[in-house]
């Protein structure tokens, strides 16, 4: 298989991870001009009001057979013998005014990224700060995540007291049973067993799965099946669908599956895509569908994302991710890693809103993971979710403070050896460094740190630093004032020696004054001496308390 290809190839949807197996498909498959895949002789048929005249004519339409009806989406699937060229046959049926669309039934098949370096434990719950969200709420049954995928191993031991059945589309039989380990992979970084000291720990910690299998050993399968696949999660009421496949082909099929799983009310959330660029990928860039890149450790986009803010919604962990696997478990790479962090945390949400599912609770649960995002460049629209801070909106835990890591940091005097804020995050000898220069006739360093924190009533803060110098060094600690556009005092007087010392600096009252309209403090570290030094910054991260 030639890889890319596949990931250029338009029209075919794709589970984006890490491994594959080779099956001969049960179908025939021919390629369209654009180079997509599709099956012959089959053509979905989208109608207005309905699947109605499908209906009234009986199996024969359009000198076809109807093969499958859509009713959730007004589509029929119609089959014409294999020799036929669909083509013609869409133009012709394109033409009669019952009809909306009409389009080939596309194959959907795996692509693959790079599996990299293998990581020691699960980074990626950590990172969006599942602890905090867990002291806010862990879910509950009641509250279900669809796995539209290769199906799940409903026997692993850290999913099977998950699982609450589901359907095989791509057998025709009730037995979804994965046969391929990428839907396995996906339910567990959802939704795993979690605190049943086995494995690992799944987002939406107490939430149940779904398994709705439409793709088969090979990861491939059709439009028609997929749509099928979100009809059946809609129609028995999972409230989180979780689709880490995608197209270059916009489908009409598929969005009108996707609006009407929305419009009941469910979540969904797909991968972006593998491709590495701003192409526009689908299901992910529906208005109707949370469109999810893919994140390393270090909050940087994974190189193989697509990106995008115009259409790419959030971010999330999404490299080097340890999850189930077959029977076992596996690290893998990709955006279809990255939409089950949020599917999970959207099932998280969705467990603490409560009440029945509707589509203002569906809105609400996005709009949470949007507004609490981390800031984690201008390549996505709301940044990395962050869902501590998005449990903590909805309450429940009065008083409750959070620890905000520097998103970005600015230079203003010395020479900085380094730029990364994550230097800033972990007490872990992996120090910013900044050598002074001559400021009259002072030797001085002077650089601040930006935080985007998430938009809760936030009435108090502190500031924590620990830090170091390589000769004895007058130290200032300012707070930007947002109302008065100046930075103002919070710590003077002090002095950094060579050994490291931790500080706690409160910040002033009213703490809204030092948090803008778009929810970012700054905090500068000032350093001044007659001689020549290095500062040493080891931490320098905020805690905000709420009411």
């Amino acid at each position: 298989m030639n890889l890319g290809r596949c990931l250029a190839t338009a029209g075919v949807l794709t589970l984006l991870s890490v491994r594959a197996l080779t099956q001969a498909p049960a179908y025939e498959v021919a390629v369209a001009p654009d180079g997509s895949p599709y099956v012959k002789g089959h053509v979905l048929v989208g109608f207005h009001g309905g699947v109605l005249p499908a209906i009234q004519l009986g199996e024969r339409l359009f000198g076809g057979t109807v093969a499958r009806l859509l009713p959730e989406i007004g589509v029929a699937l119609i089959a014409y013998p294999v020799e036929h060229d669909v083509f013609p046959i869409i133009r012709t049926v394109s033409a009669d005014p019952r009809v909306r669309f009409a389009e080939p039934d596309y194959i959907l098949h795996t692509a693959f990224t790079p599996n990299d370096t293998y990581w020691a434990n699960q980074w990626g719950p950590k990172k969006i700060r599942c602890e905090v969200a867990w002291d806010y709420g862990q879910g509950d049954a009641g509250t279900v995540i669809a796995i539209v995928d290769t199906g799940i191993n409903y026997n692993h031991p850290d999913l099977n007291d998950k699982y609450v059945g589901g359907y095989d589309f791509h057998n025709g039989d009730n037995d979804p049973m994965d046969d391929n380990g990428h839907g396995t992979h996906c339910a567990g970084i959802a939704a795993a067993e979690t605190n049943n000291a086995t494995g690992v720990a799944g987002v939406g910690f107490n939430c149940k799965l779904m398994a709705v299998k439409v793709l088969g050993s090979n990861g491939s399968g059709t439009l028609t099946n997929v749509a099928s696949g979100i009809n059946y999660a809609t129609s028995n009421g999972a409230k989180v669908i979780n689709l880490s496949l995608g197209s270059t082909s916009s489908s009409s099929t598929l969005q009108s599956a996707v609006d009407n799983a929305w419009n009941s009310g469910a979540v969904v959330c797909c991968a972006a895509g593998n491709n590495g660029s701003t192409s526009l990928f689908y299901p992910a860039a529906y208005p109707n569908a949370i469109a999810v890149a893919s994140t390393d450790s270090n909050d940087a986009r994974s190189s193989f994302s697509n990106y995008g803010a115009s259409w790419v919604d959030v971010a999330a962990p999404g490299r080097d991710i340890y999850s189930t696997y077959g029977s076992g478990y596996a690290y893998l790479s990709g955006t279809s890693m990255a939409s089950p962090h949020v599917a999970g945390a959207a099932a998280l949400l969705y467990s603490k809103i409560g009440g029945a599912r509707s589509n203002a609770t569906a809105t609400q649960v996005r709009n949470l993971l949007e507004s609490t995002a981390v800031y984690v460049g201008t390549w996505v629209a709301s940044g990395r979710i962050d869902l501590g801070a998005a449990m903590a909106q909805l309450g429940g835990g009065g008083g409750q403070t959070l620890t905000f890591d520097a998103t970005s940091v600015v230079r203003l005097i010395g020479n900085m050896r380094s730029a990364n804020p994550a230097l800033l995050h972990d007490d872990d000898n992996q120090f910013l460094q900044v050598s002074a220069v001559k400021s009259g006739s002072s030797r001085v360093t002077s650089y601040y740190a930006e935080y985007v924190v998430s938009s809760a009533a936030w009435v108090s803060g502190v500031i924590e630093l620990s830090a170091r110098a390589s000769r004895t060094a007058g130290l200032t600690v300012q707070a930007y004032n947002w109302p008065l556009a100046r930075w103002e005092t919070v710590l003077s007087g002090v002095n950094l020696t060579t050994t490291e010392a931790f500080r706690t600096i409160n910040f002033p009252s009213p703490m809204s004054d030092y948090i803008s309209s778009s929810n970012r403090v700054r905090v500068l570290v000032r350093t001044s001496s007659g001689q020549s030094h290095t500062a040493y910054t080891d931490l320098l991260q905020i805690k905000l308390t709420s009411q």
